[in-house]
């Protein structure tokens, strides 16, 4: 969680896998801003565009990622 706080916060492009993803549950429950993918959203689709951002097409992710750098809002 250290290195999670030092950046603050999480990039997590998950493409596959199976269950809900920790990393993302704990970056939220820390108030870290997230960006992560549909996939790595599974299990807590409801924050979408609220609690975090998400984006599968490359493009799609790093806009995720500028915006999460640029507006103090969506890091708070």
């Amino acid at each position: 969680m250290f290195f999670m706080k030092l950046h603050g916060y999480i990039i997590n492009p998950i493409r596959f896998g199976a269950g809900l993803k920790i990393k993302n549950v704990e970056a939220l429950a820390h108030g870290l801003p997230l960006v992560t993918t549909t996939h790595g959203s599974r299990g807590i689709e409801a924050g979408v565009n609220n609690a975090f951002l998400y984006g599968d097409e490359a493009g799609e992710f790093i806009q995720a990622m500028a915006s999460n750098i640029e507006s103090v809002k969506l890091r708070t």
